[in-house]
């Protein structure tokens, strides 16, 4: 049964009863409270706005052909098996939309994840094609989690935005089926870690003394410049330690998203001091710890990411050939972004 808002609520209403005035500052949605951006819902049918986010000025640049988008790590052409994961995740979309409200198909979010995925992969690859564990700071969408998920891998992410929060909730559980532990939810598998873990904000900041998770790589990316800069020293205390057996050891994002707080320097010097080397740069930013075999197990990561193609499928198809955007079932900002960039995504119905 997916998170209500109402048991999100319970949830951190007790939770916050014994929490600091320092964990709730560095846990806010600074930035979005800025910038207008609407955290909290009140109905689950408002859901389906989070869904996909077209009013941006980058959002073309997502389908120009064989384009690269820098600060995405993305190419912008797909390989048939890219194709088919994402059709398969806008059906999961259109399926949990449909349950709360109007059925939303997603046109440029889940490409968005599209580079972070590939690198994920590669990794994989290049260790073995051992199924990795990722834990991700900030999901957003909830995309990237759920385009691992499909290919096994083991998952986990918290977020402290609420609407954002029960989107993911929503679409993980319907991606993992039974082998899902959400933490913001009263019952029998509150803390369970299972292969796709949830965790809300108010249980992230007791990962310190203790930490419960232990991951192959960290992902928090576009936010790392947006976020509180206590949350931002709490996150460099916390992830050696989620990082601490296993080895690939890294912390990745393409990038820090809005450098409200911290820009790319100082999150580098604050991840310097706490053991992390800063190894990748040219595509995406990618920290090691100690230890770590991924600068030479995948160096070729720093000049190129390979696309996900295990089938081998020589075609490599524009974002036209494959996505579809069904009247019924656009995003609800289309005809603004088409009012505000003079653009809209030229997809079949």
């Amino acid at each position: 049964m997916p998170l209500s808002i109402e048991d999100y609520r319970a949830a951190e209403r007790s939770a916050t009863q014994q929490l600091s005035l320092s964990h709730i500052m560095a846990f806010s949605t600074a930035t979005f409270n800025i910038g207008g951006f609407p955290a909290r819902i009140e109905s689950e049918r408002e859901l389906p706005r989070y869904a996909d986010w077209n009013c941006q000025g980058g959002s073309p640049a997502l389908f120009e052909p064989d384009g690269f988008v820098p600060g995405l790590c993305l190419r912008t052409h797909f390989t048939a098996d890219e194709a088919a994961l994402i059709n398969e995740l806008c059906d999961k979309v259109v399926k949990i939309t449909g349950r709360v409200g109007r059925a939303v198909r997603p046109v440029s979010n889940h490409m968005v994840q599209m580079g972070l995925f590939r690198i994920i992969e590669a990794l994989s690859n290049a260790h073995g094609n051992r199924p990795l564990s990722i834990f991700e700071i900030g999901p957003g969408t909830g995309y990237l989690g759920a385009l691992l998920g499909a290919r096994g891998h083991q998952y986990a992410a918290m977020d402290n935005c609420e609407a954002y929060y029960l989107f993911q909730s929503h679409l993980l559980e319907e991606v993992a089926g039974g082998d899902f532990s959400e933490w913001a939810r009263p019952g029998a598998n509150g803390h369970s870690i299972a292969r796709i873990t949830h965790v809300p904000w108010w249980e992230f900041v007791n990962f310190f003394p203790t930490c419960p998770f232990k991951a192959d790589v960290i992902v928090s990316n576009a936010n790392l410049g947006e976020m509180h800069r206590e949350a931002l020293l709490f996150i460099r205390k916390v992830a050696p330690s989620i990082l601490r057996e296993g080895d690939i050891r890294m912390l990745l994002f393409t990038t820090v998203g809005e450098p409200r707080f911290s820009d790319l320097s100082t999150v580098e010097r604050l991840l310097g001091e706490v053991g992390f080397i800063y190894v990748f740069r040219r595509n995406m930013h990618g920290f090691v710890l100690e230890g770590s075999t991924a600068p030479l197990r995948a160096p070729w990561l720093e000049v190129d990411v390979p696309l996900f193609n295990p089938s081998g499928d020589p075609r490599r198809l524009a974002p036209s050939q494959f996505l579809r955007m069904p009247r019924a079932q656009r995003p609800l900002d289309i005809d603004f972004a088409h009012a505000v960039l003079n653009w809209i995504p030229l997809l079949p119905e």
